[in-house]
């Protein structure tokens, strides 16, 4: 690894730690104002169309089955997320 590229990565490290820092300074500033799960909403909403803009190139490959593949992996782990978080609970709640 040389130097240039080390450096580079340290510069992108401070700045996503001020970016985070920002955050948290607009999202306590935020949920004052507004519902939080407005509040979420918009937050991802924002990153997800700052995503696609940002990987557009990435995207131009995609057809309909793979994104409809990649919906329903999705979907399954968040279903399996919430189902396994649930057994959790009850197993909490219950003994």
């Amino acid at each position: 690894m040389s130097i240039h590229s080390q450096s580079r990565g340290e510069l992108v490290l401070v700045l996503v730690t001020i970016l985070a820092a920002f955050g948290w300074i607009f999202a306590k500033e935020s949920i004052v104002e507004m519902p939080p799960l407005l509040f979420m909403g918009i937050r991802f909403l924002l990153a997800g169309i700052i995503l696609v803009m940002l990987g557009k190139r990435f995207f131009r490959g995609l057809n309909f089955a793979n994104i409809k593949k990649a919906m329903m992996v999705g979907g399954l782990g968040v279903w399996l997320w919430g189902f396994g978080s649930q057994g959790l609970i009850t197993v909490i709640i219950w003994g």
